[in-house]
């Protein structure tokens, strides 16, 4: 599994703007083939950072994500942002679930 993360420190006064335009990019990469979930995060900390969370189920599919106008229209939001979107995947090679009372068992 890969998880690409895209942070955007958005400029105060384009706040909304950007969150409507988020929302409509998270709903529409949600139907992606190879798209396991996306979602719109928001800082708690840092007022008007919010981060864009795919998980993809291969390369392949993220990859071309990268490479479409869907992508391309999401960068040229540049204009509601402070500084440009950094943009990164991590790649998962093993998920393990906490249990509710936060014991964690590894098996290597």
């Amino acid at each position: 599994m890969l998880i690409a993360w895209v942070e955007c420190q958005v400029k105060p006064e384009k706040r909304a703007e950007f969150v409507r335009t988020a929302e409509n990019f998270v709903a529409r990469l949600r139907q992606v083939a190879g798209c396991i979930e996306c979602n719109l995060l928001m800082d708690c900390e840092v007022r008007g950072l919010y981060t864009l969370l795919s998980k993809w189920e291969a390369p392949g599919p993220l990859r071309l994500f990268l490479e479409s106008n869907e992508f391309r229209a999401l960068l040229g939001t540049r204009i509601l942002l402070r500084d440009p979107p950094l943009v990164n995947v991590d790649e998962v090679l093993r998920r393990v679930r906490v249990s509710s009372r936060g014991e964690l068992r590894l098996r290597w």
